[in-house]
């Protein structure tokens, strides 16, 4: 009895053990257990932000880096940064004002690296008889609040000499329902709103149809904004993400139509070959012929411009407290991250996995 009891079971003791040994050569074959996960919030309408995260994921870029990228998209800043304090991604893709606006509520988040040069605009009707910013004077201007664009404007106003609580209405709309009102409208009138403050391809869009005309340009940089928890516990992925993105850079310039294909298809957006490359007209990199030219770093004059935004939101009250930009970044992965690059630490099999 004893003799049959016990030959089943080493039976099933074998079976056991190729059953495990099967399963960790698979899953040493697929190298999924080397991956390390990374939540990645983004914006639907902005660009070539929109292009990066196409070819992350449609393409072995984060697989090439040990990470595997599970992707959120969102319609601006404001919702994005929210998921950020509800612990939804591990980092976002955002301009300043969303930026300034997450780390003034929270310790846990840092600016890690420059995203994107972009434009930002005040935009009213193309037949508009409005000619300058002071001619805004007792009409009401529309904003996704807290926004980057938002902030800029305002500067603007005030630069220009208007009170922002007296001399205009000041109305928050979000950008996916500016594009509404504007598509509504004439190249004479929005109805009751005179302008816009807003970001491309919105701008862009519009300006093509024939239905806005930029009043004043209001040029800014897009940043990286990643966990304190996540680059802490995974500080060589924290610092491969960026490499990521600076070779998925490489690869938006080199292969520009696939990007905005991948793009436009996952955005569900209907942006002419032309909206795309004035709404990424601005970005430095550019005149890069190589990913070694490539750079993310942000540069002393793009620190002074958002400390003078955080300024500015704090005086506003949009900021609950005054931020220091050098308190609020931590750049250190995108330098090393550039460093390696320059060195050729890194893989240059990038193909299309969709």
């Amino acid at each position: 009895y004893d003799r049959f009891m016990k030959k089943p079971s080493l039976i099933i003791l074998l079976l056991i053990v190729v059953a495990l040994v099967g399963f960790a050569i698979f899953n040493k074959k697929s190298g999924n257990s080397e991956l390390t996960q990374i939540r990645v919030g983004w914006q639907v309408a902005w660009v070539p932000q929109g292009q990066l995260v196409g070819i992350m994921k449609n393409t072995n870029v984060l697989e090439l880096n040990g990470l595997a990228g599970e992707f959120k998209k969102f319609s601006f800043g404001g919702p994005l940064t929210e998921a950020a304090l509800a612990n939804e991604v591990d980092v976002i893709f955002v301009g300043s004002g969303p930026a300034l606006s997450l780390t003034a509520k929270s310790e846990d988040w840092k600016v890690v690296s420059r995203l994107e040069d972009y434009r930002n605009a005040i935009i009213v009707p193309a037949n508009s008889g409005i000619k300058n910013i002071s001619d805004l004077k007792n009409k009401v201007i529309a904003s996704p609040f807290g926004s980057t664009s938002y902030i800029l404007g305002t500067i603007a106003l005030q630069k220009a000499g208007l009170d922002l609580e007296k001399d205009v209405s000041l109305r928050n709309v979000d950008v996916l329902e500016q594009a509404n009102i504007i598509q509504k409208g004439t190249p004479e009138s929005w109805g009751e709103i005179s302008a816009f403050t807003s970001w491309d391809p919105t701008p862009a869009q519009f300006e093509e149809l024939g239905k806005a005309r930029v009043l004043v340009l209001l040029p800014d940089v897009g940043v990286v904004v990643m966990s304190k928890k996540f680059y802490e516990e995974h500080p060589t992925e924290a610092k491969n993400f960026l490499k990521a993105l600076i070779q998925s850079y490489d690869f938006y310039y080199k292969n520009k139509d696939v990007a905005d294909e991948w793009y436009l298809k996952d955005a569900l957006v209907n942006f002419s070959k032309k909206v795309l490359e004035t709404s990424a007209s601005l970005e430095r990199n550019n005149k890069a012929k190589d990913v070694k030219e490539i750079t993310l770093t942000l540069e002393e004059p793009d620190i002074t411009r958002i400390q003078e935004e955080a300024n500015h939101a704090f005086t506003l009250k949009i900021l609950k407290k005054q931020l220091i930009l050098n308190e609020i970044t931590d750049q250190t992965f995108i330098k090393l991250a550039e460093d390696e690059i320059e060195k050729g630490n890194f893989s240059k099999l990038i193909r299309a996995t969709q």
